[in-house]
């Protein structure tokens, strides 16, 4: 959906079935302004009403931050349960989705695990940089989440717009990340073991791996995600993030600069 959502046209948003990724995206590394927020809320709220209006359908792309991961249990979370954040961008997502669920009742929301790609400043990233580097990372160990690739959550949206478009009559929240659950510290190990095969990494870094009170986790920090009704009415099934992980890193230990 294009930046600028005022500049759609009507005619554009019959029968559609858009996807707004927008709010996700900019919620990655930090919550927005206030004013920012207020501003964004009204043109979605303004723009959901068109597309409903039109007989459009809106798939809204959100994350498990709707529920508080800093209170995480290593249990999966359900559609049923009740929202409540812990974090700034959660609640940032939770006003979004209450909006189009306000708006309209045949929205749609998928909810996404922690999502990493093979560009901008990700986990993947950031650990390659300190492997290179040698040097340590501090690592929880504790905390599980279920690490999801892009082109995986893309693989899952796109499956979703195909089965809507040809009638498909689902509406409500969905929930989606990768399978496999895995610390920070577990990650990261799984990172050097495929890195290292590429690179020239200093000997040893993975031993300088720790986890303990105080170490870093997974950012943002998103719990796992129950995705057994996903399965159900469109069944699409879950793949796991570990079949992904060769490639991304293949593609960013090649860039010129690495």
């Amino acid at each position: 959906m294009p930046a600028d959502i005022e500049s759609i046209g009507d005619d554009v948003l019959v029968d559609a079935c858009v996807v707004d990724a927008g709010f996700l995206s900019q919620l990655q590394t930090q919550a927005l302004e206030p004013a920012e927020l207020t501003v964004l809320l009204a043109a979605r709220r303004r723009f959901y009403r068109r597309c409903a209006a039109s007989a459009g359908r809106v798939m809204l792309l959100s994350d498990g931050r709707v529920f508080d991961a800093e209170n995480v249990t290593g249990n999966e979370y359900d559609e049923t349960q009740v929202v409540s954040p812990g974090s700034e961008p959660g609640k940032q997502l939770q006003a979004l989705e209450q909006v189009l669920f306000d708006t309209t009742d045949t929205a749609l929301v998928l909810r996404s695990g922690p999502l990493i790609a093979g560009e901008g400043e990700g986990f993947i990233q950031r650990y390659l940089q300190h492997f290179q580097a040698g040097q340590p990372l501090q690592l929880d160990n504790e905390i599980p989440c279920c690490p999801t690739p892009l082109v995986d959550f893309v693989r899952v949206v796109s499956g979703m717009i195909d089965q809507l478009s040809c009638g498909a009559n689902c509406h409500g929240v969905y929930h989606y990340n990768s399978s496999g659950r895995s610390t920070a510290y577990e990650f990261a190990e799984v990172v050097y073991a495929f890195a290292s095969q590429l690179l020239s990494l200093p000997e040893g870094e993975v031993q300088a791996l720790a986890s303990g009170e105080g170490s870093q986790s997974w950012s943002p920090l998103v719990p796992m995600l129950d995705c057994e009704r996903l399965l159900s009415d469109f069944g699409i099934k879950q793949l796991p993030w570990r079949a992904y992980l060769p490639k991304i890193i293949k593609a960013l230990c090649e860039e010129p600069d690495k």
